[in-house]
């Protein structure tokens, strides 16, 4: 066998061996839950691998520091519903009364300390006691939405955050539907935000998500912290 064989097995056995250490919900007891005022909590569960959620009517996330940035090359998930959010159409989506999400994983990109006010709300101070490094924008992935695939838009609410649709198989036969998205040019990311929210629209569904895998070079290792994620 050729050198150049052996790199390129090395280089794909590497690869596998990252995205099977990135999967991000071995390190749930790390998570930290995220409340918002004057909003009813999303039920979240753990078990056997699989994260499960409860919304009726509510809003709140779950939050994974990661102990140093790690360059995010591609986000891949498994996941399973039945129903979502009330949201009509994709201009509904992109508007306040319709920012919700069946689920969405929220990338927190490295960047430099944002100047926060004094009245600012009191999760964002809170969020940056969560985090090991500083964070200026978010990028959220949704597996599902009325969006097409691939269609990004910006939140309503900031211009920090963009929403972006990944790839999905649609219906599984397994039942469980499969969704990925390369990013066009790799992110440094300090820390990732999960969140099922049915709180804009009024909306009550269940579900549930699985392998997570944060594809990277690096191995991205969630800060060993004592986690507060059940209420």
């Amino acid at each position: 066998m050729t050198l150049k064989k052996y790199i390129l097995i090395f280089c794909f056995l590497s690869y596998d061996v990252y995205a099977e250490d990135n999967d991000l919900l071995k390190s749930y007891p790390s998570f930290h839950a995220l409340s918002f005022p004057n909003k009813k909590d999303t039920e979240y569960r753990y078990q056997l691998g699989e994260l499960s959620f409860t919304v009726k009517n509510s809003a709140s996330a779950l939050i994974a520091s990661l102990a140093q940035p790690c360059l995010v090359k591609e986000v891949r998930l498994s996941y399973s519903k039945a129903a979502g959010p009330s949201v009509s159409d994709s201009l509904r989506e992109e508007s306040k009364s319709g920012d919700d999400s069946f689920f969405r994983l929220g990338l927190l990109v490295s960047g430099k300390p944002p100047v926060i006010p004094f009245l600012a709300p009191s999760w964002i101070k809170k969020l940056g006691t969560m985090l090991s490094h500083p964070t200026d924008r978010m990028i959220y992935l949704w597996p599902d939405a009325k969006h097409r695939r691939g269609e990004t838009w910006l939140s309503p609410y900031t211009g920090s955050i963009a929403n972006i649709v990944m790839n999905s198989d649609g219906s599984a036969s397994s039942g469980w539907n499969q969704a990925r998205y390369r990013l066009p040019v790799p992110q440094r990311v300090v820390g990732f935000w999960l969140m099922a929210d049915g709180d804009d629209t009024r909306s009550e569904f269940s579900g549930k998500v699985k392998d997570i895998l944060i594809i990277s070079d690096e191995r991205c290792i969630v800060a060993n912290r004592e986690g507060s994620h059940d209420k």
